[in-house]
């Protein structure tokens, strides 16, 4: 197979499950950054690659809930 199919093999077997497990974080943590950035940079959406378990979007809606998210 292709490249992206052998990486996406990869990452979805055991490998994938104990990166996930070793690098989790506390998210809250992040959420004084993301307050910072979306104060002074008003975006209005945001789109995070390879958000692996998604951490930083975590944050982000933490902050900014009724801004950036549709509450539906």
């Amino acid at each position: 197979m292709g490249e992206l199919h052998d990486t996406t093999e990869f990452w979805k077997g055991g490998f994938g499950d104990d990166y996930t497990l070793r690098n989790r974080v506390q998210w809250r943590h992040r959420v004084p950054f993301w307050r910072y950035i979306i104060q002074a940079t008003k975006p209005d959406n945001v789109l995070e690659v390879g958000c692996n378990s998604g951490w930083n979007l975590r944050a982000i809606h933490d902050v900014a809930m009724g801004e950036l998210f549709d509450a539906n």
